[in-house]
């Protein structure tokens, strides 16, 4: 899986696995090259190695302090969640006699824990918002916002995870 430096420290960042997953499920879905399916069977490898209790499902922390937006590690991102939900959707869609469905469930069951519990859900007097950083304040970056509700919606239009579909509405 690729790695990052990070203030001149190696480390993997869940957000960059996902996103290479997702890249090596799109070239092989494409061009059928079978380098392509060892990388993205490599990424869900990680994913399912690397997966942590969040709530009643499953998420995979950042391991990094973000002292600029008051994180703490292990913190959950929304954007991660989202990618890793769309990875495993996908991933049933190419092979659905594997467990894909199944993590893709769990990794579903933790857009429920709130923020004030480690999660990455802040709910509001007027609805949700997932957030990609969820610290002490509010923040709202769109981009983890969207691909978390990306995420929901394919697991529900997929119809692997039908009960996304309230969520995402």
């Amino acid at each position: 899986v690729p790695i990052v430096f990070l203030n001149g420290k190696a480390c993997v960042l869940p957000v960059t696995v996902a996103l290479y997953g997702l890249g090596s499920h799109d070239a092989f879905f494409v061009s059928r090259d079978q380098c392509y399916h060892t990388q993205l069977m490599r990424v869900l490898c990680w994913f399912e190695n690397h997966a942590v209790c969040l709530g009643e499902g499953i998420g995979w922390p950042n391991e990094q302090d973000l002292p600029v937006l008051g994180l703490k590690a292990p913190w959950f991102c929304g954007l991660t969640q989202g990618f890793a939900l769309s990875l495993f959707i996908r991933a049933y869609q190419l092979d659905p006699s594997r467990h894909w469905s199944t993590l893709a469930h769990k990794t579903w069951l933790s857009y429920h824990v709130p923020v004030e519990q480690g999660g990455f859900r802040r709910n509001l007097c007027d609805g949700v918002i997932y957030e990609e950083y969820p610290g002490p304040e509010l923040d709202c970056v769109f981009n983890g916002m969207c691909h978390a509700l990306i995420g929901l919606w394919e697991g529900w239009r997929s119809g692997v995870v039908s009960e996304a579909e309230r969520d995402f509405k």
